[in-house]
């Protein structure tokens, strides 16, 4: 653990530097356990610019408000080469994405309960301020799942396939067809799903807008 973060503090000052490598998740478990407020800087080894080779030079903070909730710091770099234009903030792309203030692990978590059971993004958003103190609107569980669920469902399906392997699971042969209603934002929407019914296991799972639904839609997810 020494190796991948160090704690420095005084009487007055608190500060935990980690490496860009740590999930910013560790900061929120730290702080369940830690009384004493302290700031939180996010660094990297960067020694000698990769352009020029000359020495690098810290440039400041740039502050990050994690799931809204939480402040930490990403700390800034610069040329020491007056006549190199090279600059770097560190990198937490690994665990947030560009422009979001939620984690992608937090991000996910609305996914995760839509594989559970089907749930309204009002409900959703109550079990985020329950389980983790999280106060996310609706809509940007919504937005979340929107972004981020053609990604999701390719990781889910790359590790169902795996389990199947090594389970030994085959096909029975004999399939079934499921639909399912439900509304977001007053739109109706469906979720079709072909199954093996014998083993229960999804074969083609398709959400559409209602608007979008005719006779040839059953066929084109078949």
């Amino acid at each position: 653990m020494d190796e991948l973060f160090k704690f420095f503090s005084d009487s007055d000052d608190k500060k935990l530097y980690l490496s860009e490598h740590i999930p910013l998740e560790f900061v929120f478990w730290l702080d369940s356990y830690v009384d004493d407020e302290y700031m939180v800087i996010y660094t990297t080894d960067l020694d000698k610019c990769p352009v020029c080779g000359s020495k690098i030079w810290k440039n400041g903070l740039e502050p990050l408000l994690i799931n809204k909730i939480r402040e930490i710091n990403r700390q800034k770099f610069v040329c020491s080469n007056s006549s190199c234009n090279f600059n770097y903030t560190t990198n937490l792309e690994k665990n947030i994405d560009k422009g979001c203030n939620y984690t992608i692990n937090t991000r996910e978590k609305g996914l995760d309960m839509g594989l559970i059971s089907y749930m309204s993004y009002e409900n959703m958003a109550e079990v985020y301020e329950i389980y983790t103190g999280i106060n996310i609107p609706r809509t940007t569980v919504y937005y979340h799942q929107k972004e981020l669920r053609e990604e999701y469902l390719d990781k889910i399906e790359i590790k169902l396939d795996e389990a199947i392997k090594k389970l030994g699971i085959e096909p029975s042969g004999v399939y079934g067809y499921d639909e399912q209603i439900f509304w977001i934002e007053r739109e109706i929407f469906l979720r079709m799903t072909i199954l093996d019914s014998e083993t229960k296991l999804i074969l083609n799972e398709w959400v559409i807008s209602g608007k979008d639904f005719n006779k040839n839609t059953i066929e084109a997810v078949s």
